[in-house]
């Protein structure tokens, strides 16, 4: 089934937001003197770069454009990545990204009339959990010692990233007929989403 083109972009989107966050997930990795971290990173890196590799084969696959994304005006969510100053503020800026990672691809799933879209965003959000229980156990482990440290960071990227998702689903709409129905259906559900905290 042809895929509109705003089903293209946002394709494209994921692909290129999984290796972001793979290549900021590295360099991180190679940052912290924690064994423990340094290990964890490295896998999330290593999932994040091959859930980009999945979108870009099913692009392949599908035979559409794969177009280059850069968020050249540094609106996005990881253009905040300036704003960590620490690996606590790090792991909070990741894991408020990949929380809302599950609810958008369940939403996705179910608007999309493309099998094969539909097949990836189930395994993915599948896969997602191992990618946010990690972080969510290690900050729960250190709120004992840095409880105040943790709770500024997740209330501060929380916000940051409820912002520019709102900002994404302005731009969704302007993707034409089929990103409006999309941002809508997104837009519908953003009060169960909202209700629910990362943990606690």
């Amino acid at each position: 089934m042809v895929l509109s083109q705003a089903e293209v972009f946002i394709i494209n989107r994921y692909a290129a937001s999984e290796l972001a966050g793979a290549l900021l997930l590295g360099k991180k990795a190679r940052e912290t003197d924690s064994p423990y971290l340094r290990r964890m990173l490295t896998w999330h890196c290593a999932e994040e770069a091959r859930h980009g590799m999945l979108w870009y084969n099913l692009i392949n696959e599908l035979q559409i454009p794969s177009v280059p994304m850069h968020d050249e005006q540094k609106e996005g969510y990881f253009s905040k990545a300036g704003y960590v100053k620490t690996m606590v503020e790090f792991l909070a800026f990741v894991h408020c990204y990949e929380h809302r990672v599950p609810f958008h691809f369940s939403v996705h799933a179910d608007w999309t009339t493309n099998s094969r879209v539909k097949e990836l965003l189930h395994q993915l959000i599948r896969e997602e959990d191992a990618h946010i229980d990690w972080i969510k156990k290690y900050l729960i482990g250190i709120e004992k010692t840095e409880g105040a440290t943790v709770r500024e960071a997740m209330v501060k990227f929380r916000a940051i990233e409820e912002e520019t998702y709102h900002e994404d689903l302005g731009k969704i709409r302007m993707l034409g007929k089929e990103g409006i129905t999309l941002a809508d259906a997104l837009t519908a559900g953003l009060a169960s989403f909202t209700g629910v905290r990362p943990w606690g």
